[in-house]
């Protein structure tokens, strides 16, 4: 439903010109949210192609002036696919929230985000490839806490370094 909704925005906006018509960043997230908290099958993969929508909405300059993307909607996405058992796709949505932070004003990914991926990755069946996994995403923590101070490893963090040494 939310996703149809955005698409009669843009019909609308198309139609009449209104630039307050446009989907806006709080559209797309509400949106993302929608499908990234539903237990429908495929619903991750919906949420992921709309958070990428986005994603080229903002890089093409189609949204409203100010808008940009919100670290909501790629911790959603992340959040839909580690319960789907993807830490991959996790992964993958998390380095790019990484990329599209150095093109924004206000995104900033934090340790929660790092730590979604990090406790997906807890539940990898293959044990030693989900420490692997785990340990690169700490070290990068690590070395770049001090340029991105909200991404400084904490309790749970570790926490989950020594849960992945212990199975």
């Amino acid at each position: 439903r939310a996703e149809s909704i955005l698409l009669d925005m843009k019909r609308i906006q198309k139609r009449s010109g209104y630039a307050t018509a446009l989907p806006n960043s709080q559209s797309y997230t509400n949106a993302i949210l929608a499908w990234a908290k539903s237990r429908v099958q495929n619903s991750p993969k919906k949420a992921h192609e709309m958070l990428l929508q986005f994603l080229d909405s903002y890089e093409n300059g189609e949204l409203p002036s100010g808008s940009e993307p919100e670290l909501y909607a790629f911790n959603g996405v992340i959040s839909a696919w580690a319960r789907a058992g993807k830490p991959e796709k996790a992964e993958e949505v998390l380095w790019r929230a990484n990329e599209v932070r150095t093109k924004c004003t206000s995104l900033v990914a934090d340790v929660f985000t790092y730590n979604s991926v990090i406790h997906a990755y807890l539940r990898e069946p293959d044990e030693s490839y989900g420490l692997k996994k785990i340990l690169e995403i700490v070290d990068y923590m690590n070395g770049n806490c001090n340029e991105q101070a909200a991404i400084r490893p904490d309790c749970f963090t570790y926490h989950c370094v020594l849960r992945a040494w212990d199975r």
